[in-house]
């Protein structure tokens, strides 16, 4: 799975569960993180988007 923000592009493979999806979801929403499915994949994606630090 590939996402961009700005002039870069991410990508990760990722196999297996997150168990606080739904908590990191809202979260990454109300920052303003739009999703296209319910996958812990983009969560995990968009997640180190934000807080790759």
């Amino acid at each position: 799975m590939s996402a961009k923000q700005d002039d870069n592009t991410y990508t990760i493979v990722y196999n297996g569960q997150l168990y606080n999806a739904k908590e990191i979801r809202d979260s990454l929403k109300e920052k303003g993180y739009t999703f296209k499915g319910y996958c812990d994949t983009e969560v995990i994606l968009k997640a180190f988007m934000e807080w790759r630090k």
